[in-house]
């Protein structure tokens, strides 16, 4: 009996074995000759396996937008970066694949959004006509700047507030994390109906951040998991997540919110069913989604310009005295977004700012089920997972010379619609594109010229560098070196 069972057990083995390895030739084949992306030139490891992608994700942790940086040098402006997707590196063309929804049907690529937590909102918005519905309440809602003009000014306030209060105490502060707690405040004041006031926090919820930078960190490896293994160990992470006293009363929070009126009665309906937007936890989970995905970006953007003017004084004094003559020429003019854009040093400064600190790194997969993409000869079926990565167009020398130098003076002067403005895109564009980047600006205006003007406080670095702020890993959101505590500041009086 035992002799039947290990002869029937080696059998089975065998039989494993042979299947796994006949599955594994036949999908290399099919790859690389039949796929209908066969055609397309790539690395043979990018073409035939996800596995690659995971490599330079997780075992040399955020590195995936580098090593595509080479294979286009090597291989030309499109290249296959995954079995299924499709890479371009063509900064003009990016403006004729993103585009508005009334020119073309886009659809996110579903796998884009596995490991993040958000699987379940990423399957309602991956296509055009969700998107949409989702999209449109939320940007009529961020489209009323004379409402949220106090608002976020008064959150920019408060931000200032929370500085001043540490003038010459000798007390240490986590500008990133500072940053980090002004960005939240500004999205969920804009978005519901009480704010959260982050900023309160004593350390700037710096048990929070670090743990939401670790789960970012961790998003590749729970991505490259087996459908049926995810299924498994991601809804075990969530409930370990839950029971994190600092993620539990960020999610508390997050629960109790009420949104503003605009996004509690929107009227569209998605394939003729109710509202989704009356589906039960449906709040609390966009909030959560809106505060992960709408602060990153501009909070790094803030820091990164706070960073550079602390450690270049010359920088610094005509930022000062640009702001110092308006305040004392147009006082009244001081809490309008309208106005302060018309100021060239600081709105030179944001751009610079944005430039280095808002280059998204990971790709953002899109597709056209109904379109083919025709660019120099080559035809990308419709539906295929198409992406660019604007961080290229960001750090492109030859239209930024010195590209990672922060120089605000490169934008004094520039043409609005020269090369710079069309490379410059920390939103996205398209039917995509950030729904709240009116907000997003309007913040950092205010932000700025509420820590810069007269009698603002002067801002000394503590073993802080420009590494600290650097763009090196491409996560979803993007990160400086994985070991950086963050920046940390001393405020004096000036």
């Amino acid at each position: 009996m035992t002799l039947v069972l290990g002869y029937t057990l080696a059998t089975a083995w065998l039989a494993l074995c042979a299947w796994s390895i006949g599955y594994t030739v036949w999908l290399v084949v099919y790859r690389l000759w039949f796929h209908p992306i066969a055609k397309f030139p790539g690395s043979f490891w990018a073409r035939t396996t996800f596995w690659y992608e995971f490599y330079y994700e997780w075992i040399k942790p955020g590195k995936y937008y580098a090593r595509i940086k080479e294979m286009h040098e090597q291989y030309g402006p499109i290249i296959r970066v995954t079995p299924d997707e499709i890479h371009i590196s063509d900064p003009l063309f990016y403006h004729e694949l993103f585009v508005p929804f009334n020119v073309r049907r886009t659809n996110a690529y579903t796998r884009y959004a596995q490991g993040t937590g958000f699987e379940d909102i990423f399957a309602i918005i991956h296509t055009h006509e969700g998107h949409k519905v989702i999209r449109d309440p939320v940007e009529k809602l961020y489209g009323k700047i004379a409402t949220h003009e106090p608002l976020v000014l008064g959150c920019t306030k408060n931000f200032r507030a929370r500085l001043d209060q540490e003038r010459d105490t000798g007390k240490l502060i986590n500008l990133s994390h500072a940053c980090l707690s002004l960005a939240i405040d500004v999205a969920t004041t804009v978005t519901f109906q009480a704010p959260s006031n982050y900023l309160e926090e004593p350390t700037f919820n710096e048990n929070l951040f670090n743990i939401q930078k670790s789960g970012l960190m961790h998003v590749p490896l729970f991505a490259h998991l087996p459908t049926p293994l995810r299924m498994i160990v991601v809804p075990a992470i969530q409930v370990l997540a839950s029971r994190i006293p600092e993620l539990k009363e960020w999610d508390e929070k997050t629960r109790r919110q009420t949104f503003r009126t605009e996004l509690q009665e929107p009227t569209m309906k998605l394939q003729g069913r109710a509202s989704i937007w009356k589906r039960a936890n449906f709040a609390s989970r966009i909030g959560q989604l809106i505060q992960q995905n709408g602060i990153f970006h501009v909070s790094h953007t803030i820091e990164t310009i706070i960073t550079q003017l602390a450690m270049d004084k010359s920088q610094l004094q005509k930022l000062q005295d640009e702001l110092a003559q308006f305040w004392a020429e147009k006082p009244d003019k001081v809490t309008s977004w309208y106005a302060l854009r018309e100021l060239p040093y600081l709105t030179a400064c944001i751009h610079e700012g944005l430039r280095l600190g808002a280059g998204s790194m990971k790709r953002s997969p899109r597709e056209y089920p109904d379109d083919e993409i025709h660019y120099q000869g080559w035809v990308i079926p419709k539906g295929t997972p198409f992406s660019m990565t604007t961080y290229y167009m960001h750090m492109d020398p030859t239209v930024f010379p010195n590209p990672d130098t922060f120089n605000p003076d490169r934008w004094l002067g520039a043409d609005p619609n020269g090369l710079m403005h069309k490379y410059l895109l920390p939103f996205g564009k398209g039917s995509r594109a950030c729904a709240g980047q009116n907000i997003a600006w309007m913040q950092m205006y205010f932000a700025i010229s509420q820590v810069y003007q007269p009698g603002g406080p002067a801002i000394e670095l503590f073993e802080s560098d420009e590494s600290d702020i650097r763009l090196a890993h491409g996560y979803v959101f993007p990160q400086p070196r994985l070991d950086s505590p963050g920046v940390r500041i001393y405020v004096h009086d000036p």
